[in-house]
């Protein structure tokens, strides 16, 4: 896949992420809205009792409206950190990538006509499609590159230095590091989006029923119900 189609394929995602967001906000802030009008309203509160929907009612799914306004901001923040933390990740992995070609190339080349030592540094092999794998072949690259003096000599007639393979190894390391924080963030996230997904289905369901009970009981009286909305 292409990097101009990878990007296409990214901000997609990134308008469905958000356009998914801005559903819930406008949910959210409609059943807010009604809920403090009905609260603030004791004409409203005394023909609603009449039904059995209480202010007791009405103040905890008033409550659970809060809690769902919180997850989202919460999501919201935690998706730009993921983004933030994917978008590093990638980057950092890109630069490794270059790295590694450039110095296995160099290898190939001092190391033509020497089968074990092309062995031992894996330069035969493509590179590994997993995380994990990749890890470990360009790690092994480095360490037996480093652990073999006469490989260094050799290295040292392309000019690839011990300093050059450390810095290397300190690369793979922070491409680690930013790995895990990438799939840290990206489950925070989830979790995150499953608790207030959760949520707002419980405070969909209460709403129905107090819109529904509202548009019953406010039949005849079309300003109360303009108050709401509704």
């Amino acid at each position: 896949m292409s990097e101009e189609v990878k990007n296409e394929v990214k901000e997609s995602k990134t308008q469905k992420n958000s356009s998914s967001r801005s559903g819930v906000y406008e949910t959210v802030m409609n059943s807010d809205m009604i809920l403090q009008n009905i609260i603030a309203s004791n004409e409203i509160i005394e023909l609603l009792e009449k039904r059995n929907l209480t202010l007791e009612k009405v103040q905890k799914t008033k409550e659970l409206c809060n809690l769902v306004v919180e997850l989202n901001k919460k999501q919201k923040k935690e998706y730009g950190e993921k983004l933030t933390a994917h978008d590093n990740y990638e980057e950092i992995k890109s630069k490794v990538k270059t790295k590694y070609q450039e110095l296995k190339t160099l290898a190939k080349m001092v190391f033509k006509n020497d089968e074990t030592r092309k062995n031992s540094l894996g330069i035969t092999n493509a590179l590994k499609n997993s995380f994990g794998s990749f890890i470990e072949q360009i790690t092994l690259f480095t360490e037996n590159s480093l652990n073999d003096p006469e490989a260094m000599t050799k290295l040292a007639e392309v000019a690839v230095t011990e300093e050059e393979i450390k810095t290397f190894q300190q690369m793979i390391k922070n491409l680690v590091v930013a790995k895990i924080d990438a799939d840290n963030q990206s489950a925070e996230y989830s979790t995150t989006t499953k608790e207030r997904n959760e949520y707002l289905k419980e405070l969909q369901k209460e709403m129905k029923q107090i819109t529904t009970i509202a548009t019953l009981t406010l039949k005849d009286q079309p300003l109360l119900m303009k108050k709401l909305g509704l």
